[in-house]
């Protein structure tokens, strides 16, 4: 559901789970030096990064971070620069 200013994502069911709003003049974090803050970051649970990186991919979006420090999440960035994560379910 979308409009010139909204994007609204829903579940099957229909109930509205997550709405994002246009921002003019809108500049990319840069994660993870913060000299351009997060604004929002979102966790997405998967069973495995084999199955769920290629949709990440797909969609335009490229892995920031997989370190072995941290194995139970990765950190990606969707196609203008936001920072999400992959976690292990």
């Amino acid at each position: 559901d979308e409009d010139a200013d909204w994007v609204n994502l829903y579940e099957p069911s229909g109930r509205e789970i997550l709405s994002f709003q246009r921002a003019e003049d809108y500049v990319a974090p840069t994660w993870p030096d913060n000299s351009v803050p997060l604004q929002v970051h979102i966790d997405i649970l998967v069973s495995s990064y084999e199955d769920a990186e290629p949709t990440v991919f797909d969609a335009g979006g490229r892995l920031l971070d997989d370190s072995d420090e941290h194995p139970t999440f990765r950190v990606y960035a969707d196609p203008i620069g936001r920072p999400f994560c992959l976690v292990l379910e």
